[in-house]
């Protein structure tokens, strides 16, 4: 994993493997891991959710759009 991916965007790639299911901001790298703040989200991680929420994810398998 790059140093540096705070306040990039990442993208879960679909598990279909064309395409995209879910975008996020990463707030904070830590370790393997990325502290995220994502939207149309909840506690369970639906893909139906209905607020913003902070998450902590592993890093593996993510891609990642530098912002500016």
């Amino acid at each position: 994993m790059e140093l540096q991916r705070t306040w990039r965007l990442f993208l879960l790639p679909h598990s279909t493997g064309i395409g995209y299911q879910h975008t996020g901001i990463v707030a904070e790298v830590c370790g393997e891991a990325i502290r995220t703040i994502e939207g149309n989200s909840n506690d369970d991680g639906s893909a139906n959710g209905e607020r913003v929420v902070q998450r902590y994810r592993s890093s593996a398998g993510l891609m990642y759009v530098r912002l500016g």
